[in-house]
């Protein structure tokens, strides 16, 4: 049964009955066509109060199409703005369930508690619960800690320029391909080219510089290789959008496109670049967010959004503090299931500096947990190694980041926060 099927059966299995009688004295009784079009929106939103309710994540077009369906059976034509209208009004009221019972012949009705079927649904959403599917690094302390990011949830990667968060989404994008999960990725800072360069650099172990020369030198033959595999891995699965396509991109483009085609990934790089023109990054941001969770959540894809930071936010990190630094304001930390920031620590070596990934939200898990992450700054490629470290007391103090767990005394807020189960 196709899914448009499915959102018609659950509307007649609430409405059937009475469409019926309904539908029989409408004839009989030769009721005017307003009359029939008020009573079949009454009908609509309580045969739909169960499909938006319910665990699958139906999009706003097929329950149109079934919506249709429906009419045309009734002989009523109502348009699609006004099924978008009975769509909102049947979530709005599907606090509380309709359910159907059947004794000896007779239908009757009760409205469940809307407690007993979220926790239901809960539970169904758990149970699907997979390492298998859910999008990860491939770097198992991080993937520990947030547990992966399942159907229908968000991560945020945070950072200001050159903090690798391309390449740190990039490899979570490779793990997610080998899992056969499809993903589809929007560049629209980076030409798609830079992006599948960046992919062959990782397998390749070379520096670009040397990747370049192999090109202008017309020796091929790794790069060849390297390229056979990414493109063997991207067969059906990787959808790519650079900048040189996507120009002037808005959030309406990319939900029309994940409503499409249906990735169960789907990669922002990066987020205030979804602005219209002439739009600030604040109501950006704040117009964009509740818009992407809604379609996260109706096609059950797992999204990753980049942010980047302004400059005070910057310089707050260089100091120690973290947290809070996504360019938008606080809805970009609101709205997503983990939220990770990354950051290049200079203060010991500038020319390999350490990549500092701290986990600023997480709701399966402890927050404000830092890693030293290894990194291959000339591939643009990372070891999978990382290496639990903490902040020192007092951000003035240099290393501001140490290997060294701080005595009790000591310890900062945030670290003894960041170490509760």
């Amino acid at each position: 049964m196709g899914r448009v099927a499915e959102i018609v059966s659950t509307i007649r299995e609430d409405i059937g009955v009475i469409a019926s009688q309904t539908l029989k004295s409408w004839n009989e009784n030769k009721v005017d066509e307003n009359t029939r079009k008020a009573v079949m929106e009454a009908m609509l939103v309580t045969g739909l109060q169960r499909v938006v309710a319910g665990m699958t994540a139906y999009g706003d077009r097929e329950i149109i199409d079934a919506c249709s369906k429906v009419c045309e059976k009734m002989g009523v034509g109502l348009t699609e703005d006004i099924m978008q209208r009975l769509i909102q009004t049947a979530r709005k009221q599907a606090a509380y369930i309709p359910e159907i019972t059947y004794d000896g012949g007779n239908v009757s009705s009760r409205r469940a508690q809307a407690s007993e079927k979220y926790l239901d649904r809960r539970m169904k959403t758990v149970a699907t619960w997979s390492r298998q599917t859910a999008f990860e690094f491939g770097i198992d302390e991080i993937d520990s800690l947030i547990k992966g990011i399942q159907a229908g949830e968000i991560l945020v990667i945070a950072g200001g320029e050159g903090s690798m968060k391309t390449s740190l989404a990039l490899r979570g994008v490779e793990n997610s391909l080998k899992k056969g999960l499809s993903v589809m990725f929007y560049s629209l800072d980076m030409d798609a080219g830079e992006i599948q360069e960046r992919r062959l650099l990782t397998r390749l172990n070379y520096s670009q510089d040397f990747y370049i020369y192999l090109i202008q030198s017309g020796d091929m033959r790794c790069i060849d290789k390297a390229r056979e595999e990414v493109n063997e891995l991207d067969r059906g699965k990787f959808f790519l959008y650079g900048k040189e396509d996507v120009y002037a991109t808005t959030v309406d483009e990319v939900r029309e496109a994940v409503l499409t085609q249906r990735p169960n990934v789907l990669v922002i790089d990066y987020l205030t670049r979804l602005a219209r023109k002439g739009q600030d990054d604040l109501s950006c941001v704040n117009e964009v967010m509740p818009e992407i969770l809604s379609f996260t959540q109706k096609t059950g894809c797992r999204t990753v959004l980049l942010s980047q930071m302004s400059r005070a936010s910057k310089r707050e990190q260089a100091s120690g503090i973290t947290g809070g630094h996504s360019k938008g304001g606080g809805i970009v930390e609101e709205l997503p299931q983990a939220e990770i920031e990354l950051m290049k620590d200079f203060s010991d070596n500038p020319n390999n500096p350490e990549l500092i990934v701290t986990v600023n939200k997480n709701r399966r898990g402890p927050s404000k947990v830092s890693f030293s992450l290894g990194v291959d700054y000339m591939s643009y490629s990372f070891t999978g190694e990382a290496t639990r470290i903490y902040r020192n007391r007092s951000p003035k103090e240099r290393p501001i980041w140490t290997k060294q767990q701080p005595s009790m005394q000591a310890e900062s807020v945030t670290d003894a926060q960041a170490d509760r189960p």
